[in-house]
C-alpha cells in the first residue's frame, strides 16, 4: 500500500503544469487524498510510531502557519486549495517512519528524468511534433509556445523533472557503492546533461551541478586527498565535452547564450535584484508579523502572481522574522542532517546497500535550498513532494544507524 500510495503521489508531482493538469481538478484531489488513505492504512496495519525528533514539532509549526497565517491563498480561492500543502506535511510524517516506499520512489524519480529528457529531446529535434501535438494540449494551460518546455507547458518545469532524474540516475552510476560503473553510465549521463543543456534552464543546471559536486565532496569523505582536484578536473572535461557536443548540437549551448542575452541588458538575473529590494524594503516596514501568507504575489509591488524569488526573503516579508524561523530551521536542518548522515555511513561501513537513497537525498536537498534562493519552491507541489520525501528518507535512515551503533 505505502508503495501504491507513493506512485500516485509521484506521478501527480511529477506532471504538474502537464498532464495532469489536462484532468479536472477533483480527480487529482481524489486521488491524492486516496493516497493519502493509503499511507494511512498502511501505518495502522505495521504499526509505526511517531518518533518526534526535533524536526516533526518543527513541522507542525509550518503547517499552522502555512493554513492560518493571514494566508492570501485561502482569502482568493478558498480552504479547498490548502488540501495539497495539508496532503504534503501528512506526507512527510508517516514517510518519516519507514522504509518501504524508498525503493519505488526513487525508480520514480528515475523514470521522471528518462520521460521528460526523451520529450525533451523529441520536442526539440521534431519541432511539429511539439507544434502540432503537444502545445495544443497545453496551451489551456497559458503559457507561450516553446518547445524547449518539452512534455509540459513551462521550460522551467520541464527542467525540474528532468533534475529530480538528474539527482537519482547520478547517485546511481557514480555515488553508489556496491554499483561497478561502466561505459553505458557515461552516455546514459550524458544524455541527461544534454537534455537539460536543450531546455537551457540556467539556475537549475546551475543548482543540479553544484548539489552533485557537494554530494560528490562528501561521499568522499572518507578518502579526502585529492577530491578538490577531481572536481576540478571533471569541470574541465565537462567543458570540453560540451564544446564538443555543441559543434553537432548548438542548443546545448542556450544556457549560455541566455546568460550573454542578459548581461547585454544589463540585467542578469532577470529581474530578481529589483524584486528582491522591494521585499526587503517591505520587510522593514513589518519585521515581526509580516503581511500575510503569500501576500506578495498578490500585491501592487509585482507582476500578476509573481512571486519574490527567494523563498527565504519572501518569508520575511509574509510571516515575518519569528514565523520565518521554523521554515530556516527545518530546511537548513534537514540539510546538515543529510551530509553528517552521508559522511557517517562513508566512514563507518563502505558498502552500506542504502548509501544511494542517502546521496540522492544530499543532492536534491542541496538543489531545493539552492532554488529556495533563487526560485519559488517552497510554495510548489512538484518541488516540495520530492524534497518532504528526501527528508523522511534521510529522518528515517538517521535514527536506523543510531539504533545500530547503539546496539
Amino acid at each position: 500500500m505505502a508503495s501504491l500510495a507513493v506512485i500516485l503521489l509521484s506521478a501527480y508531482a511529477f506532471s504538474q503544469l502537464g498532464f495532469s493538469n489536462l484532468l479536472p481538478g477533483i480527480v487529482n484531489q481524489g486521488l491524492l487524498v486516496i493516497s493519502i488513505m493509503l499511507l494511512l492504512l498502511d501505518d495502522f496495519i505495521h504499526k509505526y510510531r511517531v518518533r518526534k525528533d526535533i524536526f516533526f514539532p518543527l513541522s507542525i509549526l509550518m503547517i499552522g502557519i502555512t493554513l492560518f497565517w493571514n494566508n492570501q491563498d485561502v482569502a482568493k480561492y478558498g480552504w479547498l486549495v490548502q488540501i495539497y500543502n495539508v496532503i504534503l506535511y501528512i506526507f512527510y510524517w508517516i514517510s518519516r517512519e519507514q522504509n518501504r516506499w524508498h525503493k519505488i520512489y526513487f525508480k520514480m524519480m528515475i523514470g521522471c528524468g528518462i520521460f521528460y529528457t526523451a520529450g525533451t529531446f523529441v520536442c526539440t529535434l521534431v519541432p511539429a511534433f511539439y507544434n502540432n501535438l503537444i502545445y495544443p494540449l497545453m496551451r489551456p494551460l497559458g503559457y507561450i509556445q516553446d518547445y524547449k518546455a518539452g512534455f509540459t507547458a513551462f521550460y522551467g518545469t520541464n527542467g525540474l523533472y528532468m533534475c529530480i532524474g538528474l539527482c537519482a540516475i547520478l547517485s546511481y552510476l557514480f555515488l553508489n557503492p556496491v554499483h561497478k560503473r561502466k561505459v553505458i553510465d557515461y552516455v546514459i549521463s550524458l544524455a541527461l546533461i544534454v537534455g537539460m543543456l536543450l531546455c537551457g534552464k540556467r539556475g537549475q543546471f546551475i543548482a543540479i551541478i553544484f548539489a552533485f559536486f557537494v554530494a560528490y565532496y562528501f561521499y568522499n569523505s572518507n578518502k579526502k586527498h585529492g577530491r578538490i582536484m577531481k572536481i576540478i578536473g571533471i569541470s574541465i572535461l565537462a567543458v570540453i565535452a560540451l564544446y564538443f557536443i555543441s559543434l553537432f548540437l548548438p542548443g546545448v549551448l542556450t544556457i549560455i547564450e541566455r546568460f550573454q542575452e542578459q548581461i547585454d541588458k544589463g540585467d542578469v538575473s532577470t529581474g530578481r535584484f529589483v524584486m528582491w529590494g522591494i521585499a526587503w524594503l517591505l520587510f522593514t516596514q513589518k519585521p515581526f508579523v509580516g503581511y500575510g501568507w503569500r501576500w506578495f504575489r498578490y500585491s501592487s509591488y509585482t507582476l500578476v502572481d509573481y512571486d519574490v524569488h527567494n523563498v527565504f526573503l519572501q518569508l520575511l516579508v509574509e510571516v515575518g522574522i519569528f514565523a520565518a524561523l521554523p521554515f530556516y530551521i527545518f530546511i537548513f536542518g534537514n540539510v546538515v542532517c543529510a551530509i553528517r548522515l552521508l559522511i557517517k555511513v562513508r566512514n563507518q561501513d563502505n558498502i552500506y546497500s542504502n548509501t544511494v537513497y542517502i546521496v540522492t537525498a544530499v543532492v536534491y536537498e542541496v538543489f531545493f535550498v539552492a532554488l529556495c534562493a533563487t526560485g519559488t519552491a517552497l510554495y510548489q507541489f512538484e518541488y516540495m513532494f520530492p524534497f518532504f520525501a528526501c527528508c523522511g528518507l534521510i529522518n528515517f535512515y538517521s535514527r536506523e544507524i543510531g539504533r545500530r551503533e547503539w546496539e
